[in-house]
């Protein structure tokens, strides 16, 4: 038996059984071409038709009908021999990575190439290093094994040092299209905390994944607020047949039910989607449908279109990453439930603190202008008639403005004039009032009974306590970045727990009463903030209360209810 007798029979049987596979790929591109191409990748029609001829040429040369082999040299020969040999590894490789590009091999490559790479560089820095120093150790007749020892030595401390940076760097350098997107992805997941709606939500989902898995189309539909809520749905470069919402809605109750994940590739497929839906998501160029996993239900799906370079695919990664995305997807879609659920009961903790304010207000009122109308009835029935109307004008702008959150300042003033009208009744020449108006700011949306409350307490707690009264003063202008700034400042007895205070200080929450409490309380409900209600108080000059209002929000500031009665006296 010799090596010729043995080796000549295999590579003669290996080229059959090659040009065999070969044919076998050719017909099946001719039969059916969309599942040849999805089925062997870059194993194409070129390929299988290079590879037939050379398996072809190659058993007839060897059986000596070609005479090849014959025409040349032995190491020839040898060579060509040994290049088929390779040649015929190539659709063992081929194959045998068509299956595997579904498969986790992307981070596998990554850490082969670098520690690869890492090994070529110590090998060559050994090697060429030691080849520049055999000149000069030849010449000083230094012992080669001892510096080659000693070079190596230090060659592996060096490279101990490097090794991390020289990783992370050569990671960098073979990272895959893959671990990109894997990247970016990752990144979003925890950029989703900081998405405060739905909408927006939902539409950056779709696509930051749309992007980085560069798929040619991309679509999610969610339903964040439970089985009877509305659907929201954004799409990423959509392609025509578009997957409508009416398809959707068709292919829902399944994906509800099952909850698994559907490919277009039999290989990552999880679903038992009936064919008649899975041939709809194909011909819409559906290559994922991944449901968003809920608190035990779906909540949506996202599905991805097939990968803008013709060969692509998705991998078992890529359905890991996925998964985890619908994971965090619903976490934050629950998260936004329970903000906008807080939202709500903050919204009606402030309309019931101001019913509360106003129950608060109409019965002080109501008890100091009958007294006062009482008093004048008889003396000065004109000024008694005054009282009353006032009295109703205020009556008429707490009906008017209803559970309204925000008036406009110019609205508040005019509520003000008509308290102040009925106190300067009452009071007569001992409280004196001054104005001082901004015209820019008088349609600057406020709380509503927020500046009315400052006055009534200035009134009632600074210069009702003074024998020989005093003076309100009243102002309102812009303040610095955006704020609008009034000022309630009266020149009463002040407040002794603040006469050693520094001066505007935040208002204390323990020393005041239901009315000012519940202003604060509003104010930090509707701007998120505690520092726009500040007090000063100084002995023998009176209390200044400071009011700094940012822009209303968008949805409070306009109405269109009708406006409250403007009769005299009108705001100054």
């Amino acid at each position: 038996l010799t090596l010729d007798g043995l080796l000549v029979p295999i590579l003669f049987y290996a080229s059959c059984y090659i040009a065999g596979a070969a044919l076998v790929v050719l017909i099946l591109y001719v039969i059916d071409r969309p599942r040849a191409e999805a089925t062997l990748w870059h194993w194409g029609r070129t390929g299988a038709a290079l590879v037939l001829s050379a398996a072809s040429l190659t058993a007839l040369s060897v059986l000596g009908i070609l005479p090849v082999l014959s025409a040349v040299s032995d190491t020839t020969a040898g060579w060509l021999i040994v290049c088929a040999q390779l040649l015929y590894v190539a659709p063992v490789m081929l194959v045998s990575v068509a299956p595997l590009r579904h498969g986790k091999v992307d981070e596998v490559l990554t850490r082969t190439l670098t520690s690869m790479a890492l090994l070529g560089l110590l090998f060559f820095a050994f090697v060429g290093g030691l080849t520049l120093l055999d000149p000069y150790l030849a010449r000083i007749e230094a012992p080669r094994n001892v510096v080659a020892g000693l070079y190596m030595i230090l060659l592996l401390v060096i490279f101990d040092r490097l090794a991390r940076p020289l990783r992370a760097y050569l990671r960098a350098v073979f990272l895959t299209d893959r671990q990109r997107a894997r990247r970016v992805v990752s990144r979003f997941q925890e950029q989703m905390r900081t998405i405060l709606d739905h909408e927006t939500l939902v539409r950056r989902t779709v696509e930051v994944v749309g992007a980085a898995y560069e798929a040619r189309s991309a679509v999610l539909f969610l339903r964040p607020s439970g089985p009877e809520g509305p659907w929201l749905s954004s799409t990423y470069h959509p392609e025509p047949p578009y997957l409508t919402e009416r398809l959707f809605r068709r292919l829902w109750p399944h994906f509800e039910r099952e909850g698994r994940i559907w490919a277009r590739n039999p290989e990552l497929n999880e679903s038992r989607l009936p064919p008649e839906e899975a041939r709809l998501l194909a011909e819409r160029g559906a290559a994922l449908a991944v449901p968003i996993q809920g608190d035990g239900a779906p909540m949506g799906l996202l599905v991805l279109g097939l990968k803008k370079q013709r060969r692509a695919v998705y991998n078992l990664e890529d359905l890991e990453q996925l998964r985890s995305l619908s994971g965090q997807l619903a976490l934050a879609v629950e998260r936004l439930t329970l903000v906008e659920r807080e939202k709500v009961l903050a919204r009606q903790r402030a309309e019931a603190q101001l019913v509360a304010l106003r129950a608060q207000i109409n019965p002080h009122f109501l008890f100091n202008a009958l007294n006062t109308i009482i008093a004048l009835i008889e003396e000065r029935p004109e000024q008694a008639e005054a009282v009353v109307e006032h009295l109703a004008a205020i009556f008429r702008h707490t009906l008017q403005t209803g559970g309204h959150p925000f008036v406009t300042l110019d609205e508040e003033l005019t509520l003000v004039a008509h308290y102040l009208a009925i106190e300067q009744a009452r009071f007569g020449e001992k409280l004196r009032l001054e104005w001082d108006i901004d015209a820019a700011v008088r349609s600057v949306p406020v709380p509503a009974f927020a500046v009315q409350t400052l006055v009534e307490n200035a009134v009632k707690h600074g210069l009702e306590k003074q024998r020989g009264g005093g003076c309100l003063r009243l102002a309102a202008r812009p303040g610095p970045d955006g704020l609008t700034e009034i000022v309630v400042a009266d020149t009463g007895a002040g407040i002794p727990e603040l006469f050693d205070q520094p001066v505007d200080i935040p208002l204390p929450e323990t020393l005041f009463g239901l009315g000012l409490t519940n202003v604060s309380a509003r104010l930090e409900q509707l701007y998120q903030r505690r520092d726009l209600l500040r007090i000063a108080s100084r002995p023998g000059r009176g209390t200044t209360v400071r009011l700094l209002l940012p822009p209303a929000p968008a949805t409070e500031a306009g109405d269109d209810r009708p406006r409250p009665d403007r009769a005299v006296p009108a705001a100054p």
